[in-house]
């Protein structure tokens, strides 16, 4: 079974645990608890029947919870029809809810549906860590219960696939608890993200390994991005001597890249900073046309004999996005003796011929 996919505003519960009251007469009281100021940004309330179906419904925006002293909100439930994917809509304003659940860890998932002249506002609140509730860790859709992906079209790449010569981020056709799946490799329709050509040569299905092992043997003849950082010890990072500033040049006039994104081989998920051997690294937003900083945020590195470590950095821009082969130098240096010894650096090594720039233009 498989379900259409709904557009709407997600919200991820503050914790899995349902909570519930018991109608007495006609009400029902919750009684919600902080430590800290906090507010709120969706709070649903659905009304259930004897089967544990959703009737009705009611929704509160930015509902700030005091620390000191109590306050008393209350809201009135509006009779809700089922949520229906795909069916036709109602022939008056009204409003639809509906409430499906998990068991490991349980927990729940709930939209609610306003319809107003024809059209729908949704609110989901769901498990950050299974959002379509539907138990299944190898997600090939996580946005879909039980969902599918033609090829090209799964949330994560997990192939390398090569058109009119570009090397390109692809996945296969796959399902919830079949992932990744197999057959054919297309190019991923969310956006084509080009990385250096000697990659698709060496890797065809991406693993850490196989990536990690390209890089670390060939990125002398591949497009990447070289940095050193001096380290007190081979493990500290030099005070002031943290950051280093990165400048690519392969964008058009009037363009420019967005924000950077990161990873380690061994962190796998890209993101503005990722954990190399102990040290996280960090990127900032990106000045036009393609310059930004990398910076030691913080941490030291476990082995102080392990001069390299290796990643990759994704840059994304309007037309496009490309993923550079990452390589860093942690120069070990006596202790005290940082401001002896030159500032990190980053260089960018280009390989001008190399196709993977048609992702930026």
């Amino acid at each position: 079974m498989t379900s259409t996919a709904l557009r709407g505003q997600i919200w991820f519960r503050d914790g899995l645990a349902v909570e519930a009251a018991r109608v007495n007469g006609h009400t029902a009281t919750f009684r919600l608890r902080s430590d800290a100021a906090e507010t709120l940004p969706m709070v649903i309330a659905v009304g259930e029947d004897a089967e544990g179906n959703g009737i009705a419904a009611a929704t509160l925006t930015d509902l700030t919870i005091p620390i000191h002293g109590a306050r008393l909100v209350t809201m009135a439930l509006t009779l809700a029809p089922s949520v229906v994917p795909g069916g036709p809509p109602p022939r008056a304003s009204e409003d639809r809810v509906l409430v499906w659940r998990k068991l490991m860890p349980v927990s729940s998932c709930v939209v609610v549906e306003h319809w107003d002249g024809g059209s729908p506002t949704r609110s989901f609140v769901v498990p950050e860590d299974d959002p379509d509730c539907d138990d299944v860790a190898a997600e090939c859709n996580p946005a879909a219960w039980h969902g599918v992906a033609s090829a090209g079209a799964a949330a994560h790449p997990d192939c390398l696939t090569k058109t009119n010569g570009v090397c390109l981020l692809g996945s296969h056709a796959c399902a919830d608890g079949n992932f990744p799946g197999g057959g054919e490799c297309a190019p991923q329709r969310s956006g084509a993200v080009c990385l250096p050509d000697q990659l698709c040569s060496q890797c065809t299905d991406i693993t850490t390994g196989c990536l990690a092992n390209a890089v670390r043997t060939g990125f002398m003849t591949m497009p990447h991005i070289e940095c050193s950082f001096p380290a007190e010890g081979g493990l500290s990072l030099c005070k002031d001597k943290e950051s280093a500033t990165i400048q690519l040049d392969h964008f058009p006039a009037g363009q420019a890249c967005e924000q950077p994104l990161i990873t380690s081989f061994a962190a796998g998920d890209f993101a503005t900073s990722s954990a190399f051997g102990g040290a996280t690294m960090e990127l900032t937003g990106a000045q036009p046309p393609c310059s930004f900083v990398i910076r030691w945020k913080g941490g030291n590195r476990t082995n102080p004999l392990d001069m390299f470590d290796f990643g990759a950095i994704e840059v994304p821009a309007a037309s496009g996005a490309v993923l550079l082969p990452l390589v860093l130098r942690f120069n070990p240096i006596q202790v005290s003796t940082c401001g002896a010894v030159p500032a990190s650096s980053c260089q960018f090594k280009d390989m001008p011929l190399d196709p993977m720039w048609a992702c930026t233009h």
